[in-house]
Parts: C-alpha cells; structure tokens; sequence
C-alpha cells in the first residue's frame, strides 16, 4: 500500500485543500519535501480563513521549534491582525514552552499586556508555576512585578496563596517585590495567605527570612494575624515558626478579642494549643466579646479531652498561686520545739502576717451570777459547754461542718478527675 508520501504532488496539493489549517501544518512539518510544498498551501488557506485558533496554534508551533524565519514571514503577512497580540504570551504561558515565550519577546510583542481579567503573563505564570517564565518575565525592565488584576491580587500574592515556592522566591529575590504595602481586597499580605492556605512551609521561611515583612500586621477589618489564620485552620508547623520570630505577638487580639489559642481551642487543635501554652505571654483564660473562653469552647466539643486537661492545668498555675491539697502547709507562728520564733506564715491575699505586732483579742468578761431568789436559781443548770444543755444545738454543730467539708472533698474529687 503506497504511503502518503509517494503520492504526486499535485494530488498531494489537491487533499490540502480540503484540510484545515492545522492539519496542514501537521503534514508541513513531516519532511522537507512537504514544508516546501505545502507553504503556500498552507498559508493561502490561514490567511484566507483568517482563523484565530488555527493562526494561534501555527505561531505556537513555528515560535517552539524555534522557527525564527517562518515566524518572521507570518507577522509580516498580518497573522498578528486577527490572533489577538495582547493575550498571545498569555496563551504562550498555557502552552508551556519558554521558547515560544522568547521568540514572541523577540518579535517585539508587549510582555506586560493584560487579559480579560486584568492578568498579566507573569500573573498566569504565578498562578500555575511556571518557574522558567517567571524568570523570563520578571528579568525584563518593562514587567510590573506588583500589578494587580481584576480581583486585586498580585503575582507575589496569588503565588503564596497557591504554594509555589519557586515562584515566590523568584519575586522576592528579584528585589522588585513589595512586601510591605501590597494585600488583597482583605488587607491580607502575603505572608497571610500562605499562613491561610497552609501551604509549604518553606514559603513561610522565605517570607520570614525579609525583615521588612510586618508578621503581626490583621487584614482590613482588623480581624486576623498570619498567626491567628495558621491557628485557626490547624496548620501547626506554620504556627511554630511564626511562634519562632521575636516581632510575632503569641497572644494578639483581634477586634473581637479573640485570641489565637481561643481559635486553636474551637477548632480541637491540641498540637498548636499547647504550643501557644508553652509561652508565658498567652493567657489560657482568655474571654471573647462574648464571653466565651478557650476552655468553655474545647469543653463544648466531644473529643478535646486532652485541651480541656491541657487548659485546666495552665489556668489552676497561673491564677492559683497557692492551689488546694498541692503545697506543704506553713508552720503555725509560735514557739518551736527548740525555743525558736517560727516565721509568719504568708497569705495569698493579706501577705505575711507577724504575731508580733498583732493586737490580742480583748478578755471576756463574765455575766454576774443571778439574784438568790431569780427562778433561774431553782433549776439545775448545766454548763454551756456541755452537749445535754442543748442537744440540738450540739448535733448540729457536730454534724453541719463534718458535712460541709464531705461535700466539698466529693466537688474537688470530681473537679481533678474531670
């Protein structure tokens, strides 16, 4: 069966007229003896058709050879007039060849150009990692490295909200990228959406490494800290290196005065709550706007047992300075056994108290005994102390502290095993 080279050229020439344009370039590309054949062929059914696609899709696969001449001669034909010049190096960026990127920069096209969107190549190349064009791109004096699109975001911010490292050191490496004063719509910067996002924590690393970089700065409505977003979506290992930096405030407030272990806590995050407990700044006892405590919200959920006891722990050490049946008991103030003054024993509220300076309590003074013919003196009297003089009076006294102090052993017992 003959090939479809052997076939003549006129016959050849025939089947190209009922071939579309790509298919053409397909067969133009084959062999010498159909790239010289099928030119004109080919370039009489684009021109004719004037197609965008297939016009787009010719320069992408002359521009990746790279076939400098043949690219030359379209654009001087007008190829440029109908396959839309000021999206071309964004579809290059699609395409996924630097060489068709470069033989367009060659032929003069705009690197800075923008899409419907308000995108940048260098945008596009952000958004899905393509390292080698960011390096073409970002390299050229006429590519604004902070331009923004249509949803205010800029290369920088759209790579660290995606996760791509190499992006974002390139941008940040180039010097041309501004760190401190470009945030999205939210006022959330980058070293936010990273945090946000949970990505790669060598982004974080390369964000934190820029000392002009604000860590403790909230969006625009004073909302959230790098910190409280890592926080609250349980991105633990971000948490910890930002907890690493001096400038980063452990225990910041947001407008609602919601703290970054009262996110932790809500959302069962063990791992980050004892992180942010380890640092003496945080409050373990910290309230919301409404109320509401790290504590009362890990309680709230089923499953946080191990946050409830990290929680009770840290609050019964920093308010309770002097915790029930956990420290030794002073000695009483008086003489001791070796006819020495023992010290005053402190209080947590009054302090030390010194015997010394005391004041005694004043003598009671006895009630005179009843006139000789007082009825009183007709009835035997039992001494007050005695518990037949009031046998009520005596259960009661006897009864009523034995049950408090019960009670309150069986409150602690459940409180500690709680």
């Amino acid at each position: 069966m003959p090939s479809f080279l052997s076939l003549p050229n006129e016959l050849i020439l025939e089947i190209s007229d009922n071939l579309l344009p790509h298919d053409i370039a397909a067969l133009h590309q084959t062999s010498r003896r159909l790239n010289s054949l099928l030119e004109n062929a080919l370039l009489t059914e684009l021109f004719r058709s004037r197609s965008f696609t297939h016009g787009r899709r010719l320069l992408y696969q002359l521009s990746a050879q790279p076939d400098l001449k043949s690219v030359e001669h379209l654009i001087k034909r007008g190829i440029l007039d109908f396959t839309d010049p000021e999206t071309l190096l964004h579809g290059a960026v699609r395409f996924g060849s630097v060489h068709v990127l470069k033989t367009l920069l060659h032929f003069g096209l705009e690197a800075d150009t923008k899409d419907a969107k308000g995108r940048t190549p260098l945008s596009l190349a952000a958004k899905h990692g393509r390292a080698n064009f960011a390096n073409v791109l970002v390299a050229r004096e006429d590519v604004d490295v902070n331009s923004r699109d249509a949803k205010f975001m800029t290369p920088l911010l759209i790579a660290a909200r995606r996760g791509w490292k190499v992006i974002v050191e390139i941008l940040v490496q180039s010097g041309k990228a501004d760190l401190q004063n470009i945030s999205d719509r939210m006022g959330r910067n980058c070293l936010h959406l990273a945090a946000l996002r949970g990505r790669v924590t060598m982004i974080v690393i390369s964000l934190l490494e820029k000392k002009d970089l604000d860590m403790s700065v909230t969006d625009s409505n004073g909302c959230c800290t790098p910190l409280s977003w890592a926080a609250e979506k349980g991105h633990e290992g971000i948490v910890k290196l930002l907890l690493d930096q001096k400038e980063v405030n452990p225990d910041s407030e947001d407008n609602r005065y919601i703290t970054p272990v009262l996110l932790a806590a809500s959302g069962g995050y063990e791992g980050i709550v004892k992180l942010l407990l380890d640092r003496k700044e945080v409050n373990p006892d910290s309230k919301d706007d409404s109320g509401s405590t790290p504590l009362l919200l890990a309680a709230s959920l089923e499953g946080h047992k191990g946050i409830v006891k990290l929680l009770q722990d840290h609050i019964n050490t920093k308010l309770d300075p002097y915790p029930l049946f956990s420290r030794t008991p002073s000695p009483l103030p008086g003489p001791t056994t070796d006819n020495t003054e023992a010290p005053a024993f402190p209080h947590p509220q009054l302090g030390a108290i010194d015997v010394k300076t005391t004041a005694p309590a004043p003598a009671l003074t006895p009630l005179p005994p009843p006139p000789l013919d007082s009825p009183s003196n007709k009835i035997k009297l039992l001494p007050i102390s005695s518990p037949l003089a009031c046998p009520s009076l005596a259960a009661a006294v006897t009864i009523i502290p034995v049950a408090i102090l019960v009670a309150y052993c069986l409150n602690y017992s459940k409180y500690l095993s709680s």
